[in-house]
């Protein structure tokens, strides 16, 4: 929120992702642990040039970490350099493709262990 306006939205997930199963061209490093998925992130326009998104994700992390989370997953297309810009700029590194069930689906995966 922003002077009482909506400037971003976030999903953050604690139930295993059933696309992250099928990850290829690598593999997650933290396997018998459960993590949360960050999804849906996005930031209005309206506040752009204000670094919110790496205050989002800084949050989403800490709200993770607060309700008992160690590891997190974020997956974005490859195409979208800007979300892989942020996801590796809050310390996330790539570890496979994942299959969305078609080519046009594809998505870059990411993975952050504290």
């Amino acid at each position: 929120m922003v002077n009482d306006q909506v400037a971003g939205v976030a999903t953050l997930a604690h139930d295993p992702q059933a696309n992250y199963q099928n990850i290829s061209d690598g593999h997650w490093d933290v396997t018998d642990q459960p993590y949360a998925t960050i999804h849906r992130l996005a930031l209005s326009s309206e506040f752009r040039g204000m670094h919110l998104s790496n205050y989002l994700m800084s949050n989403l992390i800490s709200i993770g970490v607060e309700q008992g989370m160690q590891n997190f997953r974020i997956d974005t297309h490859a195409m979208n350099k800007r979300m892989q810009g942020l996801i590796k700029s809050a310390g996330f590194h790539y570890c496979g493709m994942i299959d969305k069930g078609d080519e046009v689906q594809e998505r870059l995966g990411y993975e952050l262990n504290l």
